[in-house]
């Protein structure tokens, strides 16, 4: 990632061009020739627990291509696979992994939130989704849609004062505690 943000700081000194040509130059000057094999099975117990074992695997080398088999499939990854394992990767951060009985977002589609458990937090599982969505998105496969806008400001600039400039109740997952605050607020600017 450090890489990319060196690239880009580069790349806005020299010339503008367009998001596609950037990520396009970069993706050529990062990927390395041969596969990455991956073996996932879509029928596990745990989605969470099996991508925290591939992306903690030292041996993982995401600049190659990926070449995804599905446990129990015959397929030959000519683009499909592939694109269907980041698919459902991403998918499963937003869905209660069963094992694990934990969820690493939640909120509303558009304003999904990062949860706050310090064991996911301690054990990595926000390490392994930038490195989860780093290679998807090194890959040309999907990034994590849905996220609130603050969330993705924050990340964009690292910076808390420019996220709370788009900070909505919308953004606050738990119902009771949004409808309190509305009701809060409500009250506060008919009394004033």
């Amino acid at each position: 990632m450090i890489e990319f943000l060196t690239f880009l700081a580069c790349k806005k000194e020299a010339s503008i061009e367009s998001p596609e040509d950037v990520m396009a130059e970069f993706r050529s000057m990062t990927i390395k020739g041969g596969t990455q094999l991956i073996d996932f099975n879509r029928m596990h117990r745990s989605m969470l627990q099996q991508l925290m074992g591939l992306y903690k695997d030292p041996a993982l080398d995401m600049r190659k291509s990926p070449d995804v088999s599905f446990t129990g499939e015959i397929a030959a990854d000519v683009g499909g696979p592939t694109k269907e394992f980041f698919h459902t990767a991403i998918e499963a951060l937003l869905k209660t992994d069963p094992l694990y009985r934990m969820q690493l977002f939640t909120g509303e589609q558009g304003h999904c939130v990062p949860i706050c458990n310090m064991d996911a937090l301690s054990s990595g599982c926000f390490l392994m989704v930038g490195k989860l969505l780093a290679h998807s998105f090194l890959h040309g496969g999907t990034g994590l849609v849905g996220l609130a806008p603050a969330v993705v400001k924050y990340l964009a600039s690292g910076s808390v004062d420019e996220a709370q400039d788009v900070v909505t109740t919308a953004d606050i997952p738990d119902i009771d505690i949004r409808n309190l605050l509305e009701k809060t607020v409500y009250a506060h600017n008919f009394v004033c």
